[in-house]
């Protein structure tokens, strides 16, 4: 293991490695999953999760710095979010090199600022580095009394599996700004570059959802549907079948005049929608759907959890296998 390159391994490959290696803690109750959880007493409980970005592997050239700053916090604050747990403070660590303009770096917290009052997080402190390359790494705290926190490995047999929303739009942004490609729907264009440089957490959505007792398994979907699905799948020991892939209308439509499967596309070319995918017990769907109206939200019904293993596509009776296939560090 020594002499293999962290690109033949994978991201979440090294993470599981490297985590045999740590002095592990008999309090912390999650293990690999979007946030940590540590137990003070009976009735506490210590989350905790930090993420990072760099110029030269997470940030499009074309993304302003305020943006920057804003998606830095909106990717922590969704792992808070898939757990249904309030995040309460956050500290950043900013490297840059030392020619870097102070203009840009005040952008950047102006959009640190901007998403702390949406998301109603402080900035609490961090630190300042030099480096070669601009890197902003974001550690969020937050405490909950709940300790029926939704896993990765929490699906079960009979679950429907929803998300909060669409998929496809950040799939469009990909193509328009690393691959060139034209979309002469300037809503459906202005949309997409939105969504991948100014995502939003479902914070709101994922704290009631838990708080209610809905929702047996959860994961954010940063790193893309197919990847997210295959994660719960695997964690949980069972299957998941796709029949109603989350596909934006507008994506769907544009995807399809571009001779693109929407389908395809969708699973395997997107990431960083931030949007959670769950899994809830049948019984429980029409308090899910009660729920829609209190918070104004829509929750998709995309499929449901079998006995099995593995992510299987329905379509037109017949299943297809679903790759495992994301957004991954080093690969």
């Amino acid at each position: 293991m020594k002499s293999a390159r962290l690109k033949d391994l994978g991201e979440r490959k090294v993470i599981e490695h490297l985590l045999t290696l740590a002095y592990r803690d008999p309090s912390e109750i999650m293990g690999y999953d979007d946030i940590s959880l540590v137990r003070l007493k009976e009735d506490l409980y210590l989350a905790l999760k930090v993420d990072s970005m760099s110029f030269s592997a997470d940030i499009p050239h074309t993304m302003d710095y305020h943006s920057v700053g804003w998606k830095l916090v909106t990717m922590v604050i969704s792992d808070f979010a898939a757990k249904g747990v309030a995040p309460l403070g956050m500290l950043i660590s900013l490297i840059a090199p030392a020619d870097s303009l102070l203009g840009e770096i005040e952008d950047i917290y102006r959009g640190v600022r901007e998403a702390c009052e949406y998301y109603k997080v402080y900035l609490w402190g961090g630190d300042l580095g030099e480096g070669l390359e601009l890197v902003l790494n974001c550690f969020v705290v937050g405490t909950t009394k709940n300790h029926r926190i939704p896993t990765r490995s929490g699906a079960r047999v009979g679950d429907l599996v929803f998300t909060t929303g669409y998929f496809g739009l950040t799939t469009l942004a990909y193509l328009i700004l690393l691959e060139g490609v034209k979309v002469r729907d300037s809503k459906t264009r202005n949309l997409a570059i939105k969504a991948l440089f100014r995502p939003i957490a479902r914070l709101r959505e994922g704290l009631t959802l838990v708080q209610r007792g809905l929702v047996n398994a959860s994961i954010d979907s940063s790193d893309g549907l197919s990847e997210s699905l295959h994660e719960i799948a695997s964690r949980s020991k069972v299957k998941i079948v796709i029949e109603k892939p989350p596909i934006h209308p507008r994506a769907r439509r544009v995807l399809a005049d571009l001779n693109l499967d929407p389908v395809y596309e969708t699973l395997y070319r997107g990431g960083e929608e931030y949007e959670i995918v769950f899994t809830v017990p049948e019984e429980k769907v029409p308090l899910l759907r009660k729920l829609e109206s209190e918070l104004k939200s829509k929750f998709l019904y995309i499929g449901r959890v079998e006995k099995g293993s593995g992510v299987v596509l329905l379509r037109e009776g017949r299943e297809e296998r679903v790759e495992r296939k994301g957004w991954e560090h080093f690969k």
